[in-house]
């Protein structure tokens, strides 16, 4: 168990470290998140119209019953997707780093204990890193039913799962040294 840990700990690190290299110092999240022109206009219009926090999806008039009208304003656009948060973050405050660490860190446990469990079928160092970066190849492709279902961005998804396998390929580095057949 306490090698288990141990790797947990030690992909929980490289998650982290790879995702605020991928984040913060690489160009790429600014390629596929784009700016909204007026932006002080369009906060504001938001502002006076959604009252509180929550996911938000125009047209959504009719959508439940996927009524013809709604169905007419769907097809003519525009088709919007909110994720909205009227009382702001602090995108540099202590506890965003807290809760983002704890995170990875819950999914580099849980991958760690998906590894144990594979009872010693992968004895070499190897097997184990392909067999955490095949996990993160799943859970990467999981990840695009926003852009099957709702129709959002490709290039936003397959960013996403770029920076979900090549994080998922670097933990395993780790977390197969560490975890290994007993």
């Amino acid at each position: 168990m306490g090698r288990t840990i141990l790797g947990a700990v030690v992909g929980g690190v490289v998650l982290f470290v790879w995702g605020f290299i991928f984040w913060a110092v690489l160009p790429f999240g600014n390629q596929v998140v784009l700016p909204v022109a007026n932006e002080g206009v369009v906060a504001e219009v938001l502002g006076q119209n959604i009252a509180a926090s929550g996911v938000y999806y125009i047209p959504g008039e009719g959508a439940q019953e996927m009524t013809e009208a709604w169905q007419e304003k769907h097809k003519a656009g525009p088709v919007v997707q909110i994720f909205y948060r009227r009382e702001g973050s602090d995108p540099n405050g202590p506890m965003f780093y807290l809760r983002g660490f704890g995170y990875l860190l819950l999914l580099a446990l849980l991958m760690a204990m998906l590894l144990r469990q594979t009872g010693g079928q992968l004895e070499t160092y190897g097997s184990r890193a392909l067999f955490v970066l095949v996990a993160g190849v799943f859970a990467a492709a999981v990840g695009f039913s926003g852009a099957v279902w709702w129709n959002q961005s490709l290039n936003y998804h397959l960013l996403y799962a770029v920076y979900n396998v090549s994080s998922w390929f670097f933990a395993g580095l780790g977390m197969a040294a560490v975890i290994k057949p007993e």
